[in-house]
């Protein structure tokens, strides 16, 4: 991967916020991942966390007056993956312009965004709440984004009627990035998952087990599922993310250790990481650049 692609973690927790001593560390928004090329913008999935981005572009338009224009990549609709919206400061100004991109349909991604958006728990009223210009689009076949080349891989969720979305990112400099934020841990699913990613070299994967094994984690992948999938497309990064509430600090790193002891001697040069909040990392070394919070 090319030193000047930068990969920050907004956020890293499933579910809900998890804020508390206990994840001091690694953090406790939920999920929202930036990707910059130097030209592209890119977050996938918009939880809690993606409000450090927003304010940090708010200030740079309040400096140089450039108005806001990224791209957002939604891996699924529920509730977790949206409500981060309306704290992105930059989505209330008509200057700005937001792409959404989804490998769902149109009319599922804006169902899907107002269903999340107007529940109980939304402090917003949908995609008619926000000032912005934002466009949604289906990417049914390889697009290509300034230098990078996004493809898409659409499966049924578990548990909503609104699909999954797996990302392919490939830029021109050679890097090549997965993306599986949820999925189904089925062997139907991750076969297909497994296809689609086929010889990435970094892997970005949700590990959202509990500590208690609860329900969740029969449709949810977790920490051996995603070391099973990087095996099985041979990257040589492997990111973990999307973690469950609960998973404390410790919780995480001592699942951090087991799977590091249960790496075959093969595949022993897998590098193997816990995804922590805010970490700016220059990914064709992986050496952390930056690191606040």
């Amino acid at each position: 991967m090319a030193a000047h692609i930068s990969l920050r973690f907004l956020g890293v927790r499933a579910f809900h916020s998890a804020p508390g001593p206990q994840n001091i560390t690694t953090g406790g928004n939920t999920g929202s991942i930036e990707l910059h090329d130097g030209s592209q913008r890119i977050f996938i999935n918009a939880g809690f966390g993606i409000n450090i981005a927003g304010d940090e572009l708010f200030a740079h338009y309040l400096k140089t007056k450039t108005p806001v224009n990224c791209t957002f990549l939604f891996s699924d609709f529920m509730f977790d993956s949206i409500l981060g919206l309306p704290f992105f400061t930059p989505i209330h100004f008509k200057s700005t312009e937001l792409d959404i991109l989804t490998g769902a349909r149109e009319i599922d991604a804006i169902d899907g965004i107002n269903d999340a958006a107007t529940n109980l728990f939304s402090p917003f009223t949908g995609l008619c709440g926000f000032r912005a210009e934002i466009s949604i689009r289906t990417l049914d076949s390889a697009m290509q984004l300034g230098q990078w080349t996004i493809r898409a891989l659409t499966l049924a969720h578990p548990l909503t009627p609104y699909p999954v979305t797996v990302w392919r990112m490939s830029h021109d400099s050679g890097a090549d990035i997965g993306i599986v934020m949820t999925c189904d841990n089925d062997s139907q699913s991750m076969g297909k998952v497994g296809d689609f990613l086929s010889g990435c070299h970094t892997l970005i994967c949700a590990a959202s087990t509990s500590p208690e094994q609860d329900g969740w984690d029969l449709h949810r992948t977790g920490f051996d599922d995603a070391l099973s999938l990087a095996l099985n497309i041979n990257a040589d990064e492997l990111y973990l993310t999307q973690f469950h509430p609960e998973m404390t600090d410790l919780l995480l790193q001592r699942q951090l250790t087991r799977l590091h002891e249960s790496l075959p001697a093969k595949n022993a040069s897998l590098r193997i990481h816990l995804a922590s909040e805010i970490e700016t990392i220059a990914p064709i070394c992986s050496i952390p650049v930056k690191k606040a919070g």
